[in-house]
């Protein structure tokens, strides 16, 4: 569903970053209750969306337990991938994909990336922070497998996984 451009941070982040690289871009800002997006060539987006899908929201409609179990995991990833089915069609094809939220810079932290400014995550990281997850909703212990259990971290890592994977994005810049 379209979005007002008054959404000030996500304006400011996609501005900012297609001056920084004069190229397309998409920015990812993945929130509580929606996932907002950015995506163009030039300095006004092309393309505003905001999904339904949210850390709080996803996670209340779906997890019953902290961690998620497997199948409340399998049901979250059908929703998240049919509320990110229409917004294909509206990303910038071979644009740069920035994403500036403390959840995905904790992801890219648990996945072994350094705490500095600017980093990649790549999408190999992140489907392998995604299997460390799967073991956990299998009944692992978060703990050996270093992650907390936490589901706002497992519903952000989740739509990350999947905007990443469906979107064609190889890495998120952080």
């Amino acid at each position: 569903m379209p979005v007002s451009l008054d959404d000030e941070r996500l304006r400011r982040d996609y501005a900012t970053r297609q001056a920084e690289t004069g190229a397309p871009v998409t920015v990812l800002q993945i929130g509580a209750e929606q996932t907002r997006i950015a995506s163009g060539h030039g300095p006004v987006p092309d393309a505003v969306l905001a999904l339904d899908i949210g850390t709080r929201r996803t996670a209340a409609a779906h997890f019953r337990h902290e961690p998620p179990t497997a199948d409340e995991l399998e049901n979250a990833i059908m929703t998240v991938e049919d509320a990110l089915a229409p917004a294909r069609a509206r990303i910038v094809a071979g644009s740069a994909l920035f994403c500036s939220d403390a959840m995905v810079r904790e992801l890219a932290q648990l996945a072994g990336l350094p705490d500095r400014p600017a980093v990649s995550l790549s999408r190999e990281a992140i489907e392998r922070l995604f299997d460390r997850l799967g073991r956990v909703a299998l009944g692992r212990p978060a703990a050996l497998e270093g992650l907390p259990a936490r589901n706002d971290l497992a519903t952000t890592l989740l739509i990350l996984r999947e905007f990443s994977h469906h979107m064609d994005f190889a890495a998120v810049r952080i």
